[in-house]
This record gives C-alpha cells, sequence and structure tokens, in this order.
C-alpha cells in the first residue's frame, strides 16, 4: 500500500509540472470539477506525454486499476447518491481480495499470497530465521570434519519434541530456533570431532490445520505450513468477501475465548498486533459487514469505510485521509436516508477544522461527496491557441494583451499573426467577441492597446484554421503526384522537380493552375510548362500556399498525334507521331520500303480544306540503304504514299503445259511487246509439238478468273484484289486436276445450256452459289486442229501468267446420251455421222426432241448438230426428250435430268 501511494503521488506530481508548463488549458467558465481522482486503494493514472509541437505539450491522464493497469471510467458525480455508493470501492478489500474492486478483473496480489492455495491445500511459506521448531517438522543434519562427511541425515522432531541424532542420541528440539539447535548440536558433536561444521535446515515444516469461515472469498478449510498467522490465513481464503467485515473478525480457539480483529488498525497505521500465530484447529469467522459510509470526490482516500462504533463527519474524514488541497470544503454534500425512503442532502462545512459540522455524527449509508474548487481563477483571463504557454494569467485593472502574450513567452511558431479573438461575458451573462490584430497587438502597433478584464478568453488562431495550408498540391501527368510543403519563392518549375517531372506524353503547352482567392474561390490561371522549365520569368510563376497544379495528358486535350503510310512500304498503315520524326522515320517504322518501290514519295499534309495538296519527295539508293530527300519534319495526321515502278517484277511468269505433248512443264511467259503476245500456239511449239496419240480438238486452256460472280461480295471483292496484286503478291500457281475438273463441267454446263436453250423452251438457271477459290478456274476451249493447221494464224489464243495448257490423249470413242435407249460410249470409226452412232444406240426414241441434238467436243464446246454431222474423236452426243424442251411451269425435272447430263459429259470428256 504504501509503495504504491508514493507511485501514484510522483506520477500525480509529474503530470501536474507538466500541465503547468504545457497543458492546453480549458474554456472559461468551466462546471466544478465533479471527476473522482484517483488515489490509494483506488484506481491510478496513467500518464501519456505527447509533443503536439515544438512549443506545445499535451498532457493524458487515464484513471487505471491498481495491480491489473485496466484502464477504468473515471467516476462521475454527477450520478444519483446510491450509484455513487456502489460504485465507490471498499478500503482495503484489495489486500486480501483476488479481483479488482472497480474493473472486477484479476489482480496481482502480494508475494506473499501469490501461491495462495485453495481449501484443503497446504500453504508453504519460507523458513525465516527466527522460525521456531516443532514437533512435526524434519530438519536435514550434515556434520564435516575437514570436508570429510560425518553424518548425514533427516531428522523428524518427534510429538514429545525431540528428535534423535546420530551418535549422540535425544536431543530437545521444539521450542528453540534453528540457529539455537544447531548451536547445540555443534557443541555435542564438538565432544566428538575436532573442529566440526554443522549444517542444518528445515526440509519439510509441520502442518497447521485451520478453518476460515463466514463471508471469505474462499471458506473451507487449509492446512498452512510454518508458523501461519491470522493474515496468512486471509491471504490464503482471499480476503473477506464483498459482503464480509474488515472490522470484526473473530478467532475461535479451543478452550480460550474468542479474540476479535479489527483489520483497520493494520491497514491504516500498520499495527500487525491482531496478526497471532494460529494453532491447529483455529477457526477464523468473517462476519457480515456492518455500518458502512462513503466518502468522494477531493477526499484523498475516496471509498466505503465500514464503522465499528460511533463516528463523526471528522472521523470518517480522517479515515479517508483528510482533504486534498483543490478541495472546496464549505460546500461538501452530505447525503443520507430518511428511514431507508429516500435520499435526502444537506450542505456541510468540512473545511472549518472546528466548526460544529464536522462533529455530526454519521449514520450508516452516509454519503460525502466533496467537490472540487472551481478551475479558473477570478483575476485571470485565459490564453489558449498557437502560443508558446497556453493558460491563466493574472489580470489587473489595466493589463493588455500584448503584456499576456509576452508573458506566454509570445505567440507559437505557426500562429496567425493577423485576427484573433477576445471572449468576454458582460454582466448579462452574455458573450461577446472582441477582435484584435495580433501583430499590431504584440508589436505595439496599434493606436490603443486592448485592456483585459478578468475571465476573459483569448484565443490566437494556428495558421491552418484560417489560411490556407503549408501546402502546395500537383496532380495529374507528373511522376509523383501528392502534396508538397510550401515555401517562400517556390516556383513551378521547382514543383516540377519534387514531383518528379513529367510523364511521357504530358501535355506541356498548357497546364492548370488552382489558386485560392480570398472569398474562399479558385482562379484558373493557364500556364506554359515548357516555358516555365526553360527559364521564362513569367512562365515560371511563383507559388501560392495552396495553389493546385494539374498537368494534364496530351490525349485528354487533343487527338493522339499520328502519321500513314501507304504505297509499297511492308506494313502500311497508322503510326504514332513524336516529335522531330521525319519521312525516313516514319518509312522504317512502317517496315521499309519493297522490292518494287519507285524513285519518289509523296507527302500529303493533313489538317487541310478544299483539294489536298502533296510534295514529290526522292528517294534514292536501295531498298535496303535508302535516303530521302528532302527529309522534312511531318506533322500530325501527315501521308507518305511510295510510289511504285510499273515495270518492275520480282520473278517471271510462268505457263504450263499438260498432256499428250514432247515435253511438258512450265515455261516461261515470253511476250515480246503487246503486239507480239506469247499464245498457245507459241507454247505448244516450245513444247515440242503434239504427239501421235494427241486430240488437238480437246486442247483446253485453264485460267484463274479476276472477276467475282455469286452472293458473297465481300469475300469476292478480297480475291478480286488478291488477283490485281498478284503480280506483287504471290506467284502464279499451276491449275492441280481437281481445278480444272471444275473449270470443265462448267465449261460444258455453260456450253449445254446456250445451246439447249431457246424460243419455246425454259431458261436454265443454276442457282446461286458462293463463289470459292476452286469456282475461280474457267476452261476456255481452243480449237487445236484450226490452230496446228494454219500454223497459228487462226483459232489462236494469248496466254497469261498461270495458264495450264492441256492436250488430252486421243479418244476412239464417241458417246450417245439422252434420248435413246442404249444411252453410252462406242468405238469411233472416222467419217462416221451423227445418226450412225444413234442407230448403234438403238435409235431415237418416241420423244426425242432431234431438231434439240447437241455435241460435246473434247475441249468442251457444245454445239448443235443433226443426224448428217460427222463426229470426231471423243465427241459426246446430247439428245434431250421433247418433255424436258417443252416449256413447263415447273423446273427441277429439268434441273435434275441437266445436271446428271452434265456430269455424264464432264465425266467422259475428262476421263
Amino acid at each position: 500500500m504504501l509503495r504504491f501511494a508514493l507511485s501514484t503521488i510522483a506520477v500525480i506530481a509529474v503530470a501536474l509540472a507538466v500541465v503547468m508548463t504545457g497543458q492546453s488549458a480549458i474554456a472559461q467558465q468551466d462546471p466544478p470539477d465533479t471527476t473522482q481522482q484517483p488515489t490509494e486503494g483506488t484506481p491510478g493514472t496513467e500518464v501519456k506525454v505527447t509533443t503536439a509541437d515544438r512549443d506545445r505539450v499535451t498532457v493524458e491522464v487515464t484513471p487505471t486499476c491498481p495491480g491489473c493497469s485496466h484502464q477504468v471510467a473515471a467516476l462521475n458525480l454527477d450520478q444519483p447518491p446510491q450509484e455513487i455508493f456502489e460504485a465507490l470501492p471498499r478500503f482495503g478489500a484489495s489486500v486480501f481480495g483476488a479481483t479488482c474492486p472497480i474493473c472486477q478483473l484479476p489482480v496481482q496480489l502480494p508475494s506473499e499470497a501469490a501461491d495462495r492455495p485453495l481449501p484443503g491445500a497446504v500453504a508453504k511459506m519460507p523458513v525465516p530465521p527466527n522460525y521456531v521448531l516443532g514437533a512435526g517438522d524434519q530438519i536435514s543434519l550434515l556434520v564435516t570434519v575437514r570436508g570429510w562427511e560425518q553424518v548425514d541425515e533427516t531428522l523428524a522432531i518427534a510429538p514429545d519434541g525431540f528428535v534423535f541424532a546420530p551418535e549422540l542420541g535425544r536431543i530437545s528440539a521444539a521450542g528453540q530456533t534453528l540457529e539455537q539447535l544447531r548451536q547445540k548440536l555443534a557443541d555435542a558433536y564438538g565432544r566428538l570431532y575436532v573442529n566440526p561444521t554443522i549444517s542444518l535446515t528445515v526440509s519439510a515444516q509441520r502442518t497447521v490445520e485451520i478453518y476460515v469461515t463466514g463471508d471469505a472469498t474462499i471458506p473451507g478449510k487449509y492446512l498452512l505450513t510454518g508458523a501461519p498467522t491470522v493474515f496468512t490465513a486471509l491471504h490464503a481464503a482471499g480476503g473477506p468477501s464483498e459482503i464480509g467485515s474488515l472490522r470484526g473478525l473473530q478467532l475461535h480457539r479451543m478452550g480460550q475465548p474468542s479474540m476479535e480483529i479489527d483489520l483497520y488498525d493494520y491497514l491504516m497505521t500498520g499495527n500487525r498486533n491482531a496478526d497471532v500465530l494460529l494453532q491447529p484447529g483455529d477457526t477464523l469467522f468473517i462476519p457480515p459487514v456492518g455500518a458502512e459510509v462513503a466518502l468522494a470526490g477531493q477526499v484523498r482516500r475516496p471509498g466505503r469505510y465500514e464503522l465499528k462504533s460511533e463516528a463523526t463527519l471528522a472521523d470518517a474524514l480522517q479515515m479517508a485521509g483528510g482533504l486534498k488541497p483543490a478541495a472546496y470544503g464549505p460546500m461538501a454534500h452530505l447525503w443520507h436516508t430518511t428511514e431507508r425512503a429516500e435520499w435526502q442532502l444537506a450542505v456541510v462545512n468540512c473545511g472549518d477544522p472546528t466548526g460544529a459540522d464536522l462533529q455530526l455524527p454519521m449514520q450508516d449509508g452516509n454519503l460525502l461527496i466533496v467537490h472540487a474548487v472551481r478551475p479558473s481563477g477570478a483575476n485571470t483571463a485565459h490564453l489558449i491557441g498557437a502560443v508558446k504557454r497556453p493558460g491563466y494569467y493574472p489580470v489587473g485593472a489595466a493589463t493588455t494583451v500584448r503584456e499576456v502574450l509576452e508573458a506566454a513567452e509570445g505567440p507559437a511558431w505557426n500562429a496567425h499573426m493577423g485576427l484573433g479573438v477576445v471572449r468576454r461575458q458582460d454582466a448579462a451573462r452574455h458573450f461577446e467577441i472582441i477582435e484584435f490584430d495580433v501583430a499590431d497587438q504584440y508589436y505595439a502597433k496599434a493606436a490603443e492597446p486592448l485592456l483585459l478584464q478578468p475571465r476573459d478568453t483569448v484565443e490566437i488562431f494556428e495558421q491552418a484554421a484560417v489560411e490556407p495550408a503549408f501546402e502546395v498540391e500537383i496532380r495529374g501527368a507528373v511522376a509523383r503526384p501528392d502534396k508538397y510543403e510550401w515555401a517562400s519563392n517556390l516556383r513551378l518549375s521547382h514543383l516540377l522537380t519534387l514531383a518528379g517531372g513529367a510523364l511521357p506524353g504530358a501535355y506541356m503547352p498548357r497546364a492548370d493552375l488552382l489558386r485560392l482567392r480570398p472569398d474562399r474561390s479558385y482562379e484558373l490561371i493557364a500556364v506554359n510548362l515548357s516555358d516555365a522549365i526553360a527559364g521564362s520569368a513569367n512562365a515560371d510563376l511563383t507559388l501560392q500556399r495552396g495553389d493546385i497544379l494539374t498537368v494534364p495528358a496530351r490525349d485528354e486535350v487533343r487527338d493522339a498525334s499520328v502519321v500513314h503510310a501507304a504505297g509499297f512500304v511492308r506494313n502500311a498503315g497508322k503510326y504514332p507521331r513524336h516529335e522531330g520524326m521525319r519521312v525516313s522515320d516514319l518509312l522504317f517504322a512502317a517496315g521499309g520500303l519493297l522490292p518494287g518501290a519507285g524513285p519518289t514519295v509523296e507527302l500529303t499534309s493533313g489538317h487541310f480544306e478544299g483539294r489536298p495538296t502533296s510534295t514529290t519527295l526522292a528517294v534514292t539508293g536501295e531498298p535496303e540503304q535508302y535516303a530521302v530527300e528532302p527529309d522534312v519534319l511531318l506533322t500530325d495526321d501527315d501521308t507518305v504514299t511510295v510510289v511504285g515502278r510499273g515495270q518492275y517484277k520480282s520473278r517471271v511468269d510462268l505457263v504450263y503445259l499438260e498432256g499428250r505433248v514432247d515435253r511438258p512443264g512450265s515455261y516461261v511467259l515470253a511476250s515480246i511487246s503487246p503486239e507480239q503476245p506469247y499464245t498457245v500456239y507459241d507454247l505448244l511449239q516450245e513444247g515440242g509439238g503434239l504427239l501421235a496419240d494427241a486430240n488437238p480438238n480437246g486442247v483446253v486452256v485453264y485460267r484463274r478468273t479476276g472477276v467475282a460472280v455469286g452472293t458473297a461480295q465481300a469475300e469476292d471483292l478480297q480475291l478480286l484484289l488478291q488477283s490485281v496484286n498478284q503480280e506483287v503478291r504471290q506467284p502464279a500457281m499451276q491449275i492441280d486436276e481437281e481445278d480444272q475438273l471444275t473449270a470443265l463441267t462448267a465449261r460444258v454446263e455453260s456450253s449445254l445450256g446456250a445451246v439447249l436453250s431457246g424460243p419455246g423452251s425454259v431458261s436454265i438457271v443454276v442457282p446461286p452459289q458462293e463463289v470459292s477459290v476452286r469456282a475461280r478456274v474457267s476452261a476456255v476451249p481452243v480449237n487445236g486442229a484450226e490452230l496446228i493447221a494454219t500454223g497459228g494464224r487462226s483459232g489462236n489464243f494469248e496466254l497469261e501468267a498461270g495458264d495450264t495448257v492441256t492436250v488430252p490423249r486421243r479418244t476412239n470413242t464417241v458417246t450417245v446420251l439422252g434420248a435413246v435407249p442404249r444411252s453410252g460410249t462406242m468405238p469411233y470409226v472416222a467419217g462416221q455421222t451423227c445418226g450412225m452412232y444413234i442407230r448403234e444406240s438403238g435409235g431415237l426414241r418416241e420423244d426425242a426432241a432431234d431438231d434439240r441434238m447437241v455435241v460435246v467436243h473434247a475441249n468442251g464446246s457444245a454445239v448443235p448438230v443433226d443426224q448428217q454431222t460427222v463426229l470426231e474423236h471423243g465427241d459426246i452426243v446430247v439428245i434431250p426428250t421433247k418433255h424436258i424442251v417443252r416449256t413447263v411451269r415447273t423446273e427441277s425435272t429439268w434441273q435434275q435430268w441437266f445436271k446428271s447430263i452434265v456430269s455424264l459429259a464432264a465425266a467422259a470428256l475428262i476421263f
């Protein structure tokens, strides 16, 4: 208790010293202090000192629970008296108890009770030097002579008080201290040995069985070792419970009168006369608590106190340690109850030591509340805010603001030296505000000094409260957008440097500077950051507190800077433009020039009205190593077009010769001039001419067409572009057999349809279908017999790159299809007419339309014939029926027959 009281007093002294030097004062006319101050036996104080700024110190005092350091709420003296009475701690309850009376949390007990046993357990305590041995104790005896062990035994004190020592026999031990017995043994063994050394310790103490009953925290039977006392038993049992008495304890011993124990003698004066030794069978009884009074407020030891006999108000104050220096004794509040019905309040004077009120008798349940004196002084002014030493200062008849500020060592470093205010209460208890200029008053520049009156409150504002903050802010496209500390002569260029500079893509010609005006609105100032960085004094503005600079990104204020490359470049398209970018840089970004690029480049400027204008630039060197003259700078949306060379070709054009010729293969399309093109006859001659079994009537030229037909217009357009650009993009590929079959089938279909369609018959309508790459190959029939017979002067045909000329084997058959009894193939007979082959097929059926007969030659061409027409090798005769030829409403039958005929005819021609 004494150590705790001293530590509490030291903490409070430190807190008061800090408060006197730096604590921010509270406002004028504060209400009376109704906060329970922590003292001895009540929650302690946790003091936290923090430095708010360079001139001010803040002190936070938090009530804490003694022993457990748990923060607890301070007692509110404005509560009803019953709540205050019950909230106050019982004096002395925490000395023996295991829980805090305020926070009800476990507390650390004194060391002698740290191992308090549960009922029935043995409480072990160290043996003190004056420990008196008794029956049941066990002692360890060790006798050595010059380091040699002579005796090592454990001796037990018998009930008669004797022990049996080796070589000595029975020796009396009970009633002696350990040192006395050691000396007795040393004398006895000294007669047997020369200079023996005797070591004697208590190895096991005797146990004392006692009982703690009544209103104890843990009542029960206890086995206590050593020399247990009343306090030992109380510690073991946790002390009196919440309703157990501290002043009327009774010790019962068999055969002796009961002994009454008042613990207040020990708690208040340290008198331990009642702490008698216990004997086996003793019973410590704790009766219920008697009459209690409570004292709160400005007393040194607030709490509930138990009355043993009649006591006066002075006796109660003495138990509570008396009044604190800040106590307002003349107006103490004494609460009491009337016949247990209701609380009544009496005002008593506790400040006069000779007053009659101190002799008032205290009754059970009385509550004395002593309030504190008013915290503000009657002859003071309260100085608060941004000053070095805020607080209360004396005010006389002619005390000025300047004198008070000087007493406080002047305004703080962050004080606003403009507006200050004095709050003053007039006779009507109304507050008025008096404004003054802090700098004028402090530096004596004002025309009249401002006089202060008692109870005035003078406030000096901080700069951050009434002025823009000491910072500037930068936002947008910078490396570290943030707020930065403002300083005098801080410029735009400095702020950009602090922020890590502008990011790539920042728009430097224009940024927005927002400046706070006196009316708290922002003024927009346009700034050129490029000029500011370059050192222009007009552009590099000096910043003011609170300025906000916003640096926009280029794509936020304007379209992206791009230029375009087209023509004979590897990767035509759109490219970002950078400052200093030239035509050659764009050509390099586009992958360089294609091999067919010409010697000139067209530069067309963007952002124009009316007719665009172009500038021709020269390109010198090779495609891999070239130069542009003049290599001009590009601006946004410029277009650079690389012109090609029309006569340039990156590869030779080929045509292909297949079939029954002497040297089939691929040949260079060697056109001499547009007037002397390379023809089918030239290719046949270069290929060594036709073999003996070749069929000159079956010569066909297969060509990839460049015109798209069908429904897939988008795909056809792309194919058309590929066909147009095939010279520079892809070589002409040889046409394979599948494409040839498709093209020849289409040719037969077209020829037959043209011949069979006529007046009075249905039109052959092929349903539209999407055009594929294979369907783009066309078959062109050539009259090979006429071509060879005339030496290329008649029936000749000009070839194009990629054409394939096929010469089939001569077929010694003729095929008859359609309205005959036996459609099929039969041997060819030279000079025979169509009628002969029809007769060989069984003649015409009755439904045959002999006026619509068609012969399909080996090259896929179809012509109308009659029965007198002489046929050639491989000819196919198609004889439609009258039903097919006749105009009908339904075309499905005709189309089905036509499709089958075309398939048979094409198959006969190919195979």
